[in-house]
């Protein structure tokens, strides 16, 4: 895997959630799987958590990525999901990200990864 310069417009789109704090991320059913989309040309993130729909904005500088007013809607969740996970991955202070070549997002805190998302083909 090789690093890319980091370039907020190169986070839009649809990213599966694949690895949360070093454990793998059941794939779950498609319309249910655990993913964000960046959009950034309005700061927005919206997503699912594996249960519940997520929304928020963020804010990308430079490698930093820091996210804002993430909230979900709050449906009763039935069967294992990632849910915690995520919005405890979400709500991380001083975030900072690496994107490879082959479509790999890092997440870290610090230098430990906390999420690793792959970009959904399009």
């Amino acid at each position: 895997m090789s690093a890319v310069a980091p370039d907020p417009a190169q986070l839009n789109g649809r990213w599966l959630i694949t690895t949360l704090n070093g454990t793998a991320v059941p794939a779950g059913e498609p319309d249910r799987a655990a993913h964000l989309i960046f959009d950034s040309a309005t700061g927005r993130l919206s997503g699912s958590t594996s249960c519940n729909r997520l929304m928020g904005s963020y804010t990308a500088t430079g490698n930093t990525l820091t996210f804002n007013q993430v909230g979900s809607t709050r449906m009763a969740c039935v069967g294992p999901n990632v849910e915690q996970q995520v919005m405890t991955v979400l709500n991380t202070p001083g975030l900072t990200y690496q994107l490879s070549t082959d479509n790999q997002l890092t997440l870290l805190s610090g230098t430990a990864p906390v999420a690793v998302l792959m970009r959904e083909a399009q």
